[in-house]
């Protein structure tokens, strides 16, 4: 069951939850919820899940925050003009596009992939991981920071941090 609420500043909530006895045999389809919007339709955005990965379609927002406790986060053209917050604590995040003006925050357990909007030396960057940051051919281990014009971004994984610029 799937229930929206709506409140009179335009905020709409959807909620979904899996009732407490529900079994899924071993060869049942994957369980799928698509919520289709314009891909301007939105200003705001928050994803919260316990279980499942979540994918965008491309879309413009000025804050997106995508909470997973367990699931990754894929993006395909995705532009935040302000703030990009995103904590994955058992997931990846893969973003094939990413403009970001103002700030981002990437918390992954396993690796993150993003292919900037521009040259990466030109965002204020600090990565941090576990294991090596790439760009491009270059490897750097555990860490790489930058200071540039184009936005700040955090990204923090225990896996692969791999930044490319976009072609």
């Amino acid at each position: 069951p799937l229930q929206r609420t709506s409140d009179e500043y335009g905020h709409t909530t959807l909620d979904f939850e899996m009732p407490d006895n529900w079994q899924v045999s071993p060869d049942a389809p994957e369980a799928l919820l698509t919520v289709t919007l314009p891909a301007d339709a939105l200003t705001r955005l928050i994803i919260s899940l316990e279980t499942g990965d979540v994918r965008l379609a491309p879309m413009q927002l000025k804050t997106l925050t995508v909470a997973l406790a367990n699931g990754s986060l894929r993006a395909e053209d995705l532009t935040v003009t302000r703030d990009l917050l995103v904590e994955l604590p058992a997931g990846g995040c893969t973003i094939d596009h990413l403009s970001v003006a103002e700030y981002a925050s990437i918390a992954a357990t396993r690796c993150i992939h993003l292919c900037l909007d521009g040259d990466p030396a030109d965002y204020s960057i600090d990565a941090r991981t576990d294991n090596v940051v790439r760009i491009g051919s270059k490897k750097y281990d555990k860490r790489y920071t930058s200071t540039g014009p184009n936005g700040i971004l955090n990204l923090y994984a225990k896996g692969l941090i791999y930044l490319n610029v976009d072609e």
